[in-house]
Formats: structure tokens, C-alpha cells, sequence
């Protein structure tokens, strides 16, 4: 694993223009580069409001993991499970993102294994590394939510309903970013 460290620069010499949304960045603003890779020549650059994403700095198979991580986490922070049967509806929609990075982090475990298989013996450091990346998708795999509170046995006006079903969406939702990122995949 090998991830490109951030320099900033507090004040540039001449205009940049930002990799991550193609503004400009005028002279005199301060910015943040990094590049890619061992030995790379190619300068990132990005403005102050636009942090590069893990994946964007990885320069080993693991930035598909990243990749796979920051695309679920996009997906589900964009979820608003505003009323009940909506937040019902973005509940399965989690279930499914997480699926769907699951599947997206065992594929590059698959890469790994294949590395391992392509240099024999010498290739059991991968290998071991194919596993923690399956047993991390198997762990963001197997996440479920539940919008329904333990204490609601009465009746509740709609209108507290709907803010209740806001909040503990919320919660769901957070739960499901923060499995994301606390998932350890070395």
C-alpha cells in the first residue's frame, strides 16, 4: 500500500488549475499537490475545497478499494429517507450500495489472488492480503439496518412520526458510512 503524501502551498507562484473540478486557482491562493506512484513526474493539484479522495493517492490495488468505498459512501450520504415509507425504501437502497461494494472490494481481492498465484511461492503475502480484503467485504456485506424503535408500542401523531423516522434514518445512514470506513482491510 502506498499512498501519496499531501504538500500544500500556501501561496502559489502562478495560476493552477484544480484536477478535481477544473476551476482555477489564481495566483496568491494557497493549494494542495501530491503525486502518484514511485518516481512519478505528473503533479496532482488540488484547491483548498477539494481534499483528495484516498483512491486518487493509492497507487497499489488497493485504490479500488477506496474507489469502492468513497462511491458507496457518496450513494448513501445522497439517501434522504425523509418519511417512512421512504426511509424504508433508502434502507434497502443501503443494502444494496453495500452489496454492491462488497462485490466491487472482492474484485480487487481476486487481483491479488492472482498476483499470488502468478509468483508461486513467493506470492503468499498477497494471498493473505486477498483475505483480509474478502473478510472486509464479507463484513461490510453482512451490515443491516433497522428503522424500527424498540420503544414504539403507542400511537404517535404523523407528523412526529415522519421527524422520528427522519432521525433514526439518520442514524441508520451514519451507521452504514462509519461500517464503511471502520472495515479494516490490513
Amino acid at each position: 500500500m502506498s499512498v501519496a503524501r499531501i504538500y500544500t502551498v500556501n501561496k502559489s507562484k502562478r495560476d493552477y488549475t484544480c484536477g478535481a473540478t477544473g476551476h482555477t486557482i489564481p495566483a496568491g491562493s494557497p493549494y494542495r499537490w501530491f503525486k502518484v506512484g514511485f518516481r512519478s513526474r505528473t503533479k496532482q493539484i488540488r484547491c483548498m475545497d477539494h481534499d483528495p479522495k484516498m483512491s486518487e493517492r493509492e497507487s497499489s490495488k488497493m485504490a479500488g478499494v477506496w474507489a469502492a468505498l468513497e462511491d458507496a459512501e457518496s450513494q448513501i450520504s445522497a439517501l434522504a429517507g425523509d418519511v417512512e415509507y421512504r426511509a424504508y425504501i433508502d434502507l434497502d437502497n443501503i443494502t444494496l450500495i453495500m452489496g454492491d461494494a462488497a462485490d466491487a472490494i472482492r474484485e480487487v481481492a481476486d487481483e491479488y489472488r492472482e498476483a499470488a498465484e502468478a509468483m508461486g511461492g513467493a506470492g503468499e503475502e498477497m494471498e493473505e492480503k486477498a483475505d483480509l480484503i474478502e473478510d472486509g467485504a464479507s463484513e461490510i456485506e453482512g451490515w443491516s439496518g433497522d428503522l424500527e424503535d424498540p420503544d414504539d408500542d403507542e400511537e404517535i401523531d404523523p407528523d412526529e412520526a415522519i421527524s422520528d423516522y427522519e432521525g433514526r434514518f439518520a442514524e441508520v445512514r451514519d451507521e452504514a458510512i462509519s461500517l464503511l470506513w471502520d472495515t479494516t482491510f490490513d
